[in-house]
């Protein structure tokens, strides 16, 4: 299988330590990866080629560049004529350059990030304080199930 493959192709490349293998759907991947605030310095997309596909993986996935980081992909040149529409007009929204090598398409994420790049949301604080629960210091616990 591919994913087999590219397990094996790290491994002989020794760099099992360097990239982490995250085998599941993109949007559950990425969501993932926002809400543990994970950081990316080099993203290369490489999933469905259709524009809705493509533009949908840049929404979800340049939140997670880190500034200075690298989001590429490929077939930007070629047949694939929605996936270099997506890249173009995500491009042009965020102010970046495109830059081509090859079939490969690059985009640069600026540091600082201008206020046109997406960024990840503010840290979300689920449930209630602490203090709204009535909870005391670090450590303090409640017994007997109250």
């Amino acid at each position: 299988s591919v994913y087999m493959t590219f397990l094996s192709n790290m491994a002989q490349l020794n760099l099992t330590n360097q990239v982490i293998p995250f085998p599941a759907p993109s949007e559950l991947a990425a969501q993932f990866l926002r809400r543990h605030r994970v950081q990316i310095d080099l993203l290369h997309l490489d999933a469905a080629h259709e524009y809705e596909s493509v533009a949908a993986d840049l929404r979800l996935w340049s939140p997670l560049v880190r500034e200075g980081g690298v989001l590429l992909g490929d077939d930007y040149l070629g047949h694939w004529k929605a996936v270099r529409k997506a890249v173009d007009e995500f491009a042009a929204k965020v102010g970046a350059t495109v830059e081509v090598y090859g079939h490969k398409w690059l985009l640069r994420v600026p540091s600082p990030k201008p206020a046109a790049w997406p960024r990840l949301p503010p840290k979300k604080w689920y449930g209630r304080s602490r203090a709204a629960r009535g909870g005391g210091g670090v450590g303090k616990r409640r017994r007997g199930g109250t």
